[in-house]
C-alpha cells in the first residue's frame, strides 16, 4: 500500500527524507519508515532562483507542486492537482522562527521548534500532529517525519521541504 492523504490509516506513519550533500538543491527520495522509496521530489527551478519544486510519486506522476511567491523565501504555494491547497509562511519571533501553514484559508497549522537540527513539531491548535527529527550524525544524517493517523501525509511532507527548503537558502 502506498501512503497518501486518504490513507485513513488508525497508525501512524513514519518516512525518512535522507538529503544529499548540498540539501534540497537536487533532486531527492521520500523514504518510508521500512527504507522503502515512497516519493520524489524534483527541482523544476530555472536560473539562480529556487521557486518551482514537483513532489511526485515514484512513477513520476505530480502529486503537489510548490512555488516560492517572493524573492526572500518567507511564503510558498503548494498546488495539488492544479489546485491552490496550502500556503506556507515563514514568520519570526523573538527568539525563533515559526511556519504557518494555512489550508483552504480556513485550517492553520503550526511548525515550531529548532528548524536548523530539523527538530521541530507541527500543531493544530494544542494537538501535535506531526513530528520532525533528525536521525544520525553529521552532514548527511537523516529525518524522520512522523504523522499522525487521520493527518495528511502529503501535507505535513511538502510543507517539511518548504521547511528544508528555507533553512538551505539561508545558507
Amino acid at each position: 500500500m502506498q501512503p497518501d492523504s486518504s490513507r485513513g490509516a488508525q497508525i501512524e506513519m513514519k518516512y525518512r527524507l535522507k538529503p544529499k550533500l548540498f540539501p534540497l538543491r537536487d533532486d531527492f527520495l521520500i523514504q518510508d519508515e521500512t527504507g522503502r522509496d515512497t516519493f520524489r521530489v524534483e527541482d523544476q527551478s530555472s536560473g539562480l532562483v529556487r521557486s518551482q519544486l514537483s513532489f511526485q510519486d515514484l512513477s513520476g506522476k505530480e502529486i503537489a507542486s510548490i512555488s516560492q511567491n517572493d524573492l526572500l523565501g518567507f511564503s510558498y504555494d503548494i498546488h495539488k492537482e492544479g489546485q491552490p491547497w496550502a500556503v506556507v509562511e515563514r514568520g519570526f519571533g523573538f527568539f525563533r522562527s515559526k511556519f504557518t501553514v494555512r489550508v483552504g484559508g480556513r485550517d492553520f497549522i503550526l511548525a515550531k521548534g529548532n528548524f536548523w537540527d530539523f527538530e521541530y513539531d507541527f500543531t493544530r491548535g494544542e494537538k501535535t500532529i506531526a513530528t520532525v527529527r533528525r536521525r544520525g550524525d553529521g552532514l548527511l544524517g537523516s529525518y524522520e517525519i512522523q504523522v499522525e493517523p487521520q493527518e495528511d501525509d502529503i501535507l505535513i511532507l511538502t510543507t517539511a521541504v518548504v521547511i528544508g527548503l528555507c533553512q538551505s537558502n539561508k545558507d
